[in-house]
C-alpha cells in the first residue's frame, strides 16, 4: 500500500536481528497472503532463498491465515513447494491460525 516492492520489504526484514527479524519475515508472508492466494505473487519468490528459519516463518505466516479462509487454495500453493518447505507449508495449513500447540520458540526473544 505504501508503494514499496517485495524486495524492499525483504531487505528491511533482513536489517533486523533475532526474533524481530523472524517476526518481520512472518509478517511479510502474512501481509502477502491475499496476493499469493490470488496468484499475483508467488510464494517461492517471496519466501525462498532466505535462511532456513526465515523461509519457515515466511511460509508459516502466509499459509496459516490462508488455510483459515481458503483451504483448497492453500493446499495448491503448498504443492508448488518441495521437500522441507512443502512439509512446513502443509503443517501450517493443517494448523491454521491460533493453534495452541504451535511451537513459538523461533519467535521468542533469546
Amino acid at each position: 500500500a505504501a508503494g514499496g516492492t517485495m524486495n524492499e520489504l525483504r531487505t528491511l526484514c533482513a536489517s533486523f536481528t533475532g526474533a524481530v527479524r523472524l517476526g518481520c519475515f512472518h509478517g511479510l508472508g502474512n501481509a502477502h497472503m491475499p496476493l499469493i492466494a490470488a496468484g499475483k505473487t508467488d510464494i517461492r519468490s517471496l519466501c525462498l532463498n532466505l535462511s532456513k528459519e526465515e523461509e519457515f516463518v515466511c511460509i508459516d505466516g502466509a499459509m496459516e491465515r490462508m488455510a483459515k479462509y481458503q483451504h483448497d487454495t492453500a493446499v495448491g500453493v503448498c504443492n508448488q513447494l518441495e521437500g522441507k518447505n512443502k512439509t512446513t507449508c502443509l503443517a501450517a495449513v493443517s494448523r491454521k491460525m491460533y493453534d495452541m500447540k504451535k511451537d513459538l520458540s523461533l519467535y521468542l526473544a533469546k
